[in-house]
């Protein structure tokens, strides 16, 4: 794997977190940054690199310092390369939130 295509990967997987952790499905944050949802999901997958102005906006929904963003990337704070690495990087208080949400979800979708 490239350089290029393993920082659209830990880009596109540090986007992912901060949308779940939000609660923002893809449907919600592609409308806020002015994307499809089928584009944003490329954009989470490394698939597309993400242009500056486009990250500019998903920090703004964010709400953090796109410094910030770019240096949990360079430090692999967000790493999530595999589900298992994602569970096990949440907090308590983070686990908690995101299976109260599935929850939620799960059961408006079954009703």
């Amino acid at each position: 794997m490239t350089d290029e295509a393993q920082f659209n990967k830990d880009l596109g997987s540090l986007v992912r977190r901060m949308r779940i952790l939000r609660g923002m499905p893809l449907t919600k944050l592609g409308p806020m940054v002015g994307v499809s949802s089928q584009q944003l999901q490329k954009y989470e997958t490394g698939e597309c690199g993400i242009s500056i102005y486009r990250l500019e906006k998903l920090c703004c929904v964010f709400e953090i310092l796109m410094s910030d963003f770019l240096n949990k990337i360079s430090s692999k704070e967000y790493k999530l390369t595999t589900q298992p690495d994602f569970i096990k990087s949440l907090s308590n208080s983070e686990l908690l939130n995101l299976l109260q949400r599935v929850s939620k979800e799960l059961l408006q979708h079954n009703s």
